[in-house]
């Protein structure tokens, strides 16, 4: 992890930063930059530990529902030695990744300086069939198959820290979950799923894998058709359905049914707790239609019982992206709102958030 930050590809700057130190600007400074590369070098510079995903135990539809078991690998990375005292052990949150990503990508890397400078220990979990983690039968992208089993495999590793990397074992209400996109979906499957996590934190979560393919596509032919938007849009509705079917008859063939688990299914399920519960969503997003983050939410707060709702919006790009961004383009923000969400989850006091949190208001 100490070299990650300096090699990766960030946007604006490819793989190049090292050759053109101002690539990054306006999202993000020289200075910034080479903060995230100094800190991963100067930290511990964590390890990668081997864990099972959790058995397949929440049947929803099918009575024959199975989970592939296989070894899921991760970044297990301590919290930073001068950040405030949150504990011993320290809390801990398992972080998730996102379609086509990994637990080497900069959305993760940012996100977990994030968590470890507020004095979090944290497992950056890789899904099967993804980098470091073995790969299963199907080696299909699952959406709602395995994947919330595979998250919710990293959170009891973090519970039980079965090698005493952490300081041991803790109760569940010590370790968090936090998802980036697909990462996003999944988290909010396993939160609901789970009623022993104590909070979820969700950055961009699709409603279903079937919106964000019909909304890739539909700006994809807004590109590329040159005629009027009215009439792509006629189109899209008479084509793209039956492209997402055949997408889902062929992960179907393979075992996998990518909606087994969504949102609008797994939500009511959840324990009457009022669990804590935060959702980011960009408005400027052009991966995951903005309206799904609404939704999501307008969901959750039916159940007031279940879930205390918390919402982030953004407004924001980062040289031309514009999806799950807004932690690098407003570090400090993005910080504080982590901030003033975990600490009260752990039993921190707010006023013991780091110097540079400006704890802004949510809304």
């Amino acid at each position: 992890m100490m070299n990650l930050a300096s090699k990766i590809w960030w946007p604006g700057c490819g793989q190049k930063w090292a050759e053109n130190k101002t690539c990054g600007e306006p999202c993000y400074s020289k200075e910034w930059m080479q903060s995230i590369i100094d800190f991963d070098q100067n930290e511990d510079p964590g390890k990668i530990v081997a864990y099972k995903n959790r058995p397949g135990d929440y049947t929803l539809e099918r009575q024959d529902y199975d989970v592939q078991n296989l070894t899921l690998r991760g970044w297990l990375l301590k919290a930073a030695e001068d950040a405030p005292e949150t504990g011993s052990p320290r809390p801990r949150i398992a972080l998730q990744h996102g379609f086509t990503s990994n637990s080497n990508k900069f959305r993760q890397i940012t996100m977990a300086v994030i968590l470890r400078q507020l004095g979090f220990d944290v497992l950056v979990n890789n899904f099967r069939d993804h980098c470091y983690s073995d790969d299963s039968k199907s080696r299909v992208v699952e959406w709602g198959d395995a994947y919330p089993y595979d998250l919710l495999g990293a959170y009891d590793y973090l519970v039980k820290d079965p090698h005493g990397h952490l300081g041991g074992e803790v109760d569940n209400s010590k370790v968090g979950i936090v998802g980036i996109s697909m990462g996003a979906f999944t988290t909010v499957n396993a939160f609901t799923m789970a009623k022993e996590v104590p909070a979820a934190w969700a950055d961009a979560p699709p409603a279903s894998p079937g919106d964000v393919f019909s909304f890739g596509a539909l700006l994809e032919m807004y590109d590329l058709i040159p005629i009027p938007k009215p009439m792509v849009d006629i189109l899209h509705k008479l084509l793209i359905p039956g492209v997402w079917k055949t997408v889902e008859n062929t992960a179907a063939a393979k075992g996998v049914n990518l909606n087994e688990h969504l949102p609008k299914k797994t939500i009511p399920t959840g324990p009457d707790t009022k669990r804590p519960f935060g959702l980011v969503g960009n408005s400027q997003d052009r991966t995951v239609p903005f309206q799904n983050v609404i939704d999501i939410a307008t969901m959750a707060k039916k159940y007031p019982k279940k879930y205390d709702v918390t919402q982030y919006t953004a407004h924001t790009t980062c040289n031309d992206r514009t999806h799950c961004v807004d932690h690098v383009s407003q570090f400090k923000e993005y910080k504080a709102k982590l901030c003033l969400f975990w600490y009260p989850v752990f039993g921190i006091d707010t006023d013991r958030c780091p110097e540079d949190v400006d704890k802004p208001q949510m809304h």
